[in-house]
């Protein structure tokens, strides 16, 4: 099974009506840190995995492409 962070990050976030600057400032990264994952470039820690679910009200499994219901 392929890991799809970067497309169903981009879906929640753009689906929460939420800029990648405004994420990034919210959860304390640098601007131009979501871009990056969103376009694979750059990975995320567990913990910060498991804030973004939090924050957009989904699951891990389902950020991760493990699961297709939120």
């Amino acid at each position: 099974m392929q890991i799809k962070l970067a497309e169903r990050l981009r879906e929640v976030r753009e689906k929460k009506g939420v800029a990648q600057e405004k994420l990034a400032d919210i959860m304390g990264f640098d601007k131009t840190f979501f871009n990056h994952v969103e376009n694979d470039r750059s990975k995320i820690s567990i913990e910060t995995l498991v804030s973004l679910a939090l924050f957009f009200d989904v699951t891990t499994d389902y950020l991760l492409g493990f699961r297709e219901d939120e």
